[in-house]
């Protein structure tokens, strides 16, 4: 082999292993903004669960809570008064909204996770919330819920 096969060859196989520094440099870049991605979706997908639960208690009156001893019924009681009102009204959601400011306040506040915010906007309509999520990097999550209580509604 002379010089001129050896700076060839050298020239090539430094090229490839350029190229390979490179695509491995990318694709442990591309993993990392999985990784966030998954980690705000996983945030997000966990708010939505906190408020589907608490719209699982809006107005319980028994067996809220999974006691088996216990019939699960919605609007006795203490509550009767506002769910019948609530039902006739159609503004179940506007009070599951105003329950959850009182019990669960900070799923309705601003959170952040890996650095990146995430916001939520709950908006009532009629007997049921539509919950709007979304990030700082664009990622979105819709989801409505219906409090378990408008099944009870006369």
């Amino acid at each position: 082999m002379n010089l001129v096969e050896a700076l060839v060859s050298s020239a090539i196989l430094s090229s490839v292993v350029l190229s390979s520094v490179q695509l491995t440099s990318d694709s442990l870049r591309a993993t990392g903004k999985a990784t966030d991605t998954d980690a705000v979706m996983a945030q997000m997908s966990a708010r939505a669960e906190v408020i589907r639960h608490r719209a699982s208690t809006f107005l319980c009156s028994s067996g809220c809570f999974g006691d088996p001893s216990e019939m699960l019924s919605y609007g006795k009681d203490s509550d009767s008064a506002s769910h019948k009102g609530m039902c006739e009204s159609e503004t179940m959601g506007e009070g599951l909204l105003a329950y959850l400011a009182e019990v669960e306040p900070q799923a309705l506040a601003q959170q952040s996770v890996r650095g990146v915010a995430t916001d939520v906007q709950v908006t009532p309509n009629g007997n049921l919330v539509e919950i709007r999520q979304s990030s700082s990097k664009n990622h979105q999550m819709t989801t409505v819920i219906v409090p378990p209580a408008t099944a009870w509604c006369p």
